[in-house]
Order: structure tokens, then sequence, then C-alpha cells
């Protein structure tokens, strides 16, 4: 199930960060993004890096440069999450469309991973991030507009809570597409037709435990060469390879029109919902 953008999801997520704050801390966060323009400069296992563009309420500017702790970082679960979405259109779906799966959260819940910070985050800021303004407090003024941008962003944009984790949502979808293929495949040489046979259902230790066969790259040209489509299915592929791109996190291979009710009906089709 889906929710829909601007629901203030994120921002509740963040709930026990930001009453960790006193009152002047939090008419200070509220603020802040309104004198800032923040540039996200790089995401890694080190940190989030950033320029801060400060305006002054007297006149001016300045730019700040800071880098605060990942909330968490999944790079070495890719293969992991590459298998869940591949086996939930609907989750692949609800990101295209800019909207938060609740499905998917609350099956986040059970695996040991968060997109969100925990509790000891805060602690975390304060011991180890740091920004150029060399204020002794952390998190400064600056760092205060930087996560409020990131709050508002992932609100708009789903995906971006996985960029901030380690996940490249272009390349992970390139991923997401080649496990399909794979199975599709895979089902095609065992019986010649159809579609594989995999579980919607599946629980995160099960996930957890899943081997992942790595290097499926096979290319959406292949499956249409040797894999009977329905033509929904016939569409779908042709559109995924000539339509119009729209840039996802600076990579432009995903395609515009194609809607979140065909994708759910693609995943519906194939077995994989």
């Amino acid at each position: 199930m889906a929710s829909r953008k601007g629901a203030g999801k994120v921002h509740a997520e963040w709930r026990d960060v930001l009453q960790e704050l006193d009152s002047a801390q939090s008419r200070r966060w509220k603020s802040a993004a309104k004198q800032s323009n923040v540039n996200i400069v790089s995401v890694t296992e080190q940190g989030i890096e950033a320029r801060v563009k400060w305006h002054n309420i007297g006149g001016g500017k300045r730019t700040f440069s800071l880098r605060v702790p990942v909330v968490s970082w999944w790079a070495s679960y890719r293969s992991q999450v590459v298998i869940w979405l591949a086996r939930r259109p609907d989750w692949q779906a609800a990101f295209l469309a800019n909207e938060w799966d609740d499905d998917f959260l609350q099956f986040l819940s059970g695996t040991g991973l968060s997109l969100f910070p925990t509790e000891d985050y805060l602690q975390q800021v304060q011991n180890e991030a740091v920004c150029s303004c060399a204020v002794p407090e952390n998190p400064c003024i600056h760092m205060m507009a930087m996560f409020e941008t990131l709050m508002r962003e992932q609100e708009i944009y789903p995906y971006k809570a996985l960029e901030y984790v380690g996940l490249p949502f272009a390349s992970l979808l390139d991923d997401v597409h080649a496990k399909t293929a794979e199975w599709l495949l895979e089902k095609h040489s065992a019986d010649n037709h159809g579609f594989p046979e995999t579980k919607t259902e599946v629980s995160s230790s099960e996930l957890s435990k899943t081997e992942v066969s790595e290097g499926a790259e096979t290319a959406t040209e292949q499956i249409q060469s040797s894999v009977s489509f329905w033509p929904e299915e016939r569409e779908l592929m042709k559109r995924l390879q000539s339509e119009p791109t729209v840039d996802f996190a600076g990579d432009s291979r995903f395609p515009l029109n194609i809607s979140k009710e065909q994708l759910e009906k693609w995943g519906k089709n194939t077995g994989l919902t």
C-alpha cells in the first residue's frame, strides 16, 4: 500500500532525533533551510558531504563545506535489495511514482535495516560531523539546513532514501531488471514457455539467506528474442527501449510514461507478484 508524497512520513521517522534537540535548536532547524541552498557533493560510507550556501539575514552570502554520518550503509546488501524489488514490482512502481510504500517500510522493519536515523544517530552526529564554520556545537545550523533538505527531498522523491544509504537508484533498477530477465530466461529454458514461478510473500529471514548469482546482465533485446510475451509485455519492453527518458539521480535511463498501473499489471502477468 502506497502513501502519497508530501504526507510528512520522513519527518515523522526523524522524530526521535528531533526530540533530542532543545526548543531553541528546534526553531533553528525549522528556519535553517529557508536561509540556505544545499548542494549534496557525495555520499560514501564515510558520510554525506555537502556545500551549504548561507544567506545572512543582514545581507551577503557565505558557503560552508560539511560532512555528516550516513544513517545506515546498505552497499553490502545490494544483491538482496535487488531480489526484494524484483519480486515486488509494486514496490518498484511506488518508487517510480514518487510514493512511499507502507508494505515496503513494514517489511524493512523486520530486516534490521533502516532508511532513517536510529536513536543513537544524534550522538553520532555530535561525535563525527564536521563543518567549516568551526562552531563547536554539533549539529550546527548548517548541518540542520542540510538535514532539513535531505528530509524534504525524501518526502518528494522516496528513491533518494536509497541513494543516501549507498544504493544509487538508477543502477539499482538496472540490476532489478537484469534479475527479472534472468528469472524469465531460466523459466523459459525449463519449459520453453510461460514465466517464472516465484513467491510473492517472502520473509526477511528467507531473503537474507538467499544465494544471489552474480553477473545477470542479459539485455532486454535478448529476452524479446527468446521469450514469447503477451502483447502487454512486448509493448512494455518496446517502451523501455524507445521512449523519452527522464533524469533520475543523474542517470537518464528511465521510461517517462510507464505508469504504476502498467508496472503492477506486468508484475501480475509474469507471476512475479
